[in-house]
């Protein structure tokens, strides 16, 4: 099954009533992206079963949502950190997904991966008959990443790159993928992990000849304000920061709305925390630009929840080898004595 037939869609229609439709705007709540997933989503694998999978925001439901689900007739059969299932006897299975935790871009791309393989289908196919779905899983999903960064590369900060070249004022690329750039400036090498979408640091001043460009290219286009979508007729003012722009094909662009007047870069959450803007503003031997890594990480950090996801861990311990000692410095003075990684940032030489 690999298109959602009519009494599915119907089931779809029902699930988006009862969750929301965050992308409809002024909620701050419902169903960011819904795909049919599932094994049984790839032909080659159409005996096998197939699901609704729904990014939420926030993640988890909501105990209206919940309520919602019960009354349409599902019952919970799974819960994980990431996820949560849904079971309906007349219907395909409901997995709200954690847009947080990464899991909805695997499943993504693990399905786009075996779409595209009838030899991987079998490998697949092989492992959750005889072990089960989580292993069949654990097998095929670091292969797709793989092969989604290989084919990938640094091409779609290319696309962007080149779409933002008429605006006047300064930009970078920002998060994981900063990072990335970071790194093929310093070791030479390629993107570490797949990401889900582009964050780019815009300038306040600059944000509506953003929205100009992005328009013109065909991109669909959100302002983010107090955690809903509105129209973004008007510009951004903080405290809110955020726009989201998409693709005619989907692809997500994540708009930070920066401080960067009087040629400094400000950090967003204590705009006493400063660097020169010729400085934070990075290049790599491809020519895009990017937030320093230090700035980045300070982002990454998560100082002010006290945890790290585990993609920023990953993210961080990619980096490491090419941050040099004053980067290391700066960004050990502002994530605090017992945050996780000082130790890195400051090995004991051994005596």
């Amino acid at each position: 099954m690999n298109s959602p037939n009519e009494k599915h869609a119907e089931q779809l229609a029902w699930l988006y009533a009862a969750l929301g439709d965050y992308k409809a705007g002024n909620r701050q709540g419902g169903i960011f992206e819904a795909w049919l997933g599932g094994p049984g989503s790839v032909p080659e694998l159409a005996d096998l079963p197939a699901e609704w999978q729904f990014d939420l925001l926030p993640f988890p439901p909501t105990p209206a949502q919940v309520e919602a689900l019960l009354e349409l007739g599902y019952v919970q059969t799974e819960t994980r950190e990431d996820r949560l299932t849904y079971r309906r006897s007349d219907g395909l299975n409901v997995v709200l997904l954690s847009h947080d935790h990464g899991f909805s871009f695997e499943q993504k791309l693990l399905w786009a991966h075996l779409k595209e393989s009838a030899e991987a289908c079998l490998d697949y196919r092989v492992i959750y008959l005889h072990e089960s779905r989580e292993a069949a899983d654990a097998h095929s999903v670091p292969r797709a990443q793989a092969e989604h960064v290989a084919r990938s590369g640094f091409r779609p900060l290319e696309q962007v790159a080149a779409l933002l070249r008429p605006l006047k004022t300064p930009w970078m690329f920002a998060a994981g993928w900063a990072l990335d750039l970071h790194r093929h400036a310093v070791l030479g090498v390629g993107p570490m992990r797949p990401h889900e979408d582009i964050d780019i640091v815009i300038g306040l001043e600059a944000q509506l000849a953003v929205r100009d460009l992005l328009l013109a290219a065909g991109y669909s286009v959100h302002a983010v304000r107090e955690g809903m979508y509105t129209d973004w007729t008007s510009p951004v003012e903080l405290p809110d920061y955020q726009a989201h722009a998409f693709s005619p094909t989907g692809e997500m662009l994540d708009l930070m709305l920066t401080d960067l007047s009087g040629g400094l870069w400000h950090y967003r959450r204590d705009p006493s925390v400063t660097l020169p803007l010729s400085y934070a503003r990075q290049f790599s031997p491809l020519g895009l630009s990017y937030l320093a890594p230090e700035a980045t990480l300070l982002f990454k950090a998560n100082v002010l929840r006290g945890t790290v996801r585990p993609k920023d861990q990953q993210d961080f311990e990619g980096v490491l080898p090419a941050l040099d000692a004053a980067a290391r410095a700066w960004l050990s003075a502002r994530i605090g004595e017992g945050h996780v990684w000082q130790v890195s940032l400051n090995p004991v030489e051994p005596e």
